[in-house]
């Protein structure tokens, strides 16, 4: 919580304040010895966020989140991290069993960081999420990551989005995928893999029967052809995030690569455990005809959200939802054709019919 330091001071040495987070940015050394000592007599704390502080504040405070016994979870962001920082680092995740949560953010980690902080998480059997997001990891870095969680068993969620991540490191989470039989969300978005990249994550899910939600991007959509065919026969899978990344064609000459007819639809068509798709591109009116196929034979999607809708893409997936009574949630984003506001309300009446459907079978249920 950012605030005043000697307010800040204040509420950590009263017990009885409602404060259970703390946001520590800026601080002087001075203040930083005194808030640590605070924090150490507190027993409300359960998150602490560091953000654009020096390393000797964040060494300072992380001595005392070692052993704290009510802090769960911690985040680390915007910083160079030095030496001593990353030490603590390691020593928080050795001794601190209360740690469910950490994240770490723009930071500028080296091999020798990765290597440090990976050998501390394998000795952690108490962690639940990871996220390693916006660090642009080195490719040597990244595998001593991966390492650590094709053999951990507590981890359920793993946040490594916008890394800049080269081809063949997606691999690295192929055998993870293969060999971790707890992991349940995998964050790899906003890094633009390749067709031999998507094809090992593909070969991983006939595998894998533990993950619920996964997240990928590319510059070329074609490439996610191998993912959704790996997906006809997967049965745990839940949440599906598909992102195309604008390519250096895109951004140069305002073109996008073309889209090989019934690449979305088949998610929707063979997949029957996929409750939550979210397709972050351009829907033209052919995809939009191959999508609406598959929202009418589909009985379990309940959420379907898109970026963009092209042309008459919109009025064709409202068509489509005349038949379909599981879908209770569509967010349409953009669209970019001619749609009257008639087929808005219709699609709001076509939701709100849904959503009655599902909360009387609900009902029924219980």
């Amino acid at each position: 919580m950012k605030m005043n330091v000697n307010i800040l001071i204040e509420h950590l040495s009263n017990n009885n304040s409602s404060m259970t987070w703390l946001d520590i940015e800026h601080l002087s050394i001075d203040n930083a010895i005194t808030v640590a000592d605070a924090l150490s007599k507190n027993t409300k704390i359960v998150e602490v966020k560091f953000s654009n502080t020096n390393n000797e504040v964040l060494s300072l405070i992380l001595d005392v989140v070692k052993t704290h016994p009510t802090i769960t979870s911690v985040h680390i962001s915007d910083l160079e991290l030095g030496i001593s920082s990353t030490i603590f680092i390691c020593d928080i995740l050795k001794c601190n069993k209360n740690i469910i949560t950490f994240r770490m953010s723009n930071l500028e980690l080296s091999v020798e960081d990765a290597k440090l902080i990976s050998e501390a998480l394998a000795s952690n059997n108490t962690l639940i999420e990871l996220s390693l997001d916006s660090n642009l990891i080195t490719s040597d870095s990244m595998r001593y990551f991966a390492d650590v969680l094709c053999t951990n068993d507590s981890i359920k969620t793993v946040h490594v989005a916008d890394n800049g991540m080269l081809p063949d490191t997606f691999g690295y989470f192929g055998d993870v995928l293969i060999c971790n039989s707890t992991l349940e969300t995998l964050d790899l978005s906003v890094n633009d893999a390749g067709e031999r990249d998507i094809k090992k994550i593909a070969d991983a899910l006939q595998h894998n029967t533990n993950l619920k939600t996964l997240s990928l991007s590319s510059s070329n959509v074609n490439y996610f052809d191998d993912l959704i065919r790996s997906l006809k026969n997967n049965n745990t899978l839940k949440k599906l995030t598909l992102h195309q990344l604008p390519s250096f064609s895109y951004i140069y000459k305002h073109k996008k690569p073309q889209k090989s007819p019934s690449i979305f639809g088949d998610v929707l068509k063979y997949n029957q455990s996929i409750e939550y798709l979210c397709l972050m591109c351009d829907i033209t009116n052919t995809d939009a005809v191959d999508i609406a196929e598959g929202i009418v034979t589909n009985k379990t999607l309940t959420f379907l959200e898109f970026e963009r809708l092209l042309e008459n893409s919109f009025e064709i997936i409202v068509d489509a939802l005349e038949h379909n009574n599981t879908i209770t949630a569509l967010n349409t984003g953009t669209t970019a054709g001619t749609c009257h506001q008639g087929v808005y309300q219709r699609m709001r009446d076509l939701i709100s019919r849904n959503q009655s459907i599902s909360q009387s079978s609900d009902m029924h249920h219980h």
